[in-house]
Order: structure tokens, then sequence, then C-alpha cells
């Protein structure tokens, strides 16, 4: 595995919380994905009403305790809430003001590919092993405005140890609300990649990250 996917990657293992805090608030409900409205108090209505949908979901053995259950589960209900394109100009920085369209388009595929095969894996380890109580996720406060199109939305989440931290969902409204990014316990999910893949981009370029990617998804795909 390269380095910098590497370092990532142990860095987020960490923080599964990330992915389970992410698949809770993904909808099975078509009509609660339907909500169009661009205010703060619609954008925490849907993570707390999704939350609860997903909870139930993941009560079901057959799921919890089905690899390729839960990768379905991260490909259909997960993926459409997260803007991916958003989420890697982020991610790239400065070097996705100068890369090309079709460079773009490569890192986001592959990019996008590596998300769901690791948070798969880490969310079948996961719940494989410990109950998803009801009440996993809490939203206590009201969101935070960064401006017309972002936001903050608290929560927090119960840990199987018992402890709870502190879960921030950075989202941008682009039609609908999705997320652009996960804080967990103060550790954000971009700046996680940023830090590892921009300076492979720096010393090799944006292609060799890319193809780092690729080889990554393709040994996943092998397994």
């Amino acid at each position: 595995m390269p380095d910098a996917i590497l370092t990532s990657a142990h860095a987020l293992r960490r923080t599964v919380l990330i992915f389970m805090s992410l698949v809770v608030m993904s909808s099975l409900n078509p009509a609660l994905s339907a909500d169009t409205s661009d205010s703060p108090a619609a954008a925490r209505a849907v993570l707390e009403e999704l939350a609860s949908a997903m909870v139930s979901a993941l009560q079901d053995p057959s799921v919890r305790q089905n690899d390729q259950e839960i990768q379905q589960l991260v490909v259909n209900v997960l993926v459409p809430k997260i803007d991916f394109r958003v989420s890697s100009n982020l991610v790239l920085g400065e070097y996705w003001a100068a890369a090309s369209e079709p460079q773009r388009s490569a890192f986001i595929d592959e990019f996008q590919a590596f998300l769901v095969r690791f948070y798969a894996g880490a969310l079948a380890n996961y719940v494989d092993s410990s109950d998803v109580p009801p009440d996993v996720m809490l939203f206590n406060q009201e969101p935070r405005i960064k401006d017309k199109r972002q936001l903050i939305v608290p929560s927090v989440v119960s840990q199987p140890n018992g402890d709870s931290i502190a879960v921030d969902y950075r989202m941008f409204f682009r039609d609908s609300w999705r997320v652009i990014d996960v804080s967990v316990g103060g550790i954000s999910m971009v700046q996680s990649y940023r830090s590892n893949f921009t300076s492979t981009v720096k010393e090799q370029g944006l292609d060799v990250l890319i193809a780092q990617l690729r080889q990554r998804n393709n040994s996943f795909s092998a397994n």
C-alpha cells in the first residue's frame, strides 16, 4: 500500500466512528432524501430522521453479519449523501485548481472507491462484534452556519466502551444537503487525507497519486 494511503488509513481506522456516523445518517427512505430545503433546521432534521432509519436497519443480524450486505448498504445508501466532488476539491487543495477535468474525474472515482471499500470493511468489523443502540447518535446543538451554502451539524456518538465522542458534519447545499467532511473528536477526514495526499502530489504529481489509489482499489477487489 502506498505510504500516503497507509498513513491516512491508519489515522482514520482509529476513528471508525466517522463511518458509523456517516452511515447512520444516510437514508433508506426516498421521501426523506428528497428534502430540498436549504435551511439549517432542515439539514439537522434530515440527519436526525435518517439516523433513526439506518440504526433500525442495522439491528438486523442478516445485514450486520453479511459483508456483501454491508458493501451494498454503503454503495446504495451512503454514497448518494456525500458530495465527493466538493470533498475531493478540499482534499487536493491548491492542486485541484491545477488539475485537468479528466484528472479530477479520475481522482474522484478512485477516492470514492477507496473510501467505500475501506469503510465497508471497517463497518463490517464494528457491527459484527457490537450491537448498535437506538440512541447511538444524538443531535443536541443547533447547526453552526459557515456561509449561505455551508454549515456544521454537531452530534454526540456513543462508543462501544460507553464513552461518547463529538462528531461534526460539515455539509454543503447544492440542490440538497450533502456531507463534505466529518470531524470525529476534532479529527477531520478531509484534513487527514489532505496532509498525506498533497505531499505525494507535490513530490510526484497527481497522476501518481491516482495510480496509487487505483492500485490499492484493485488489491481490495482481488481479496
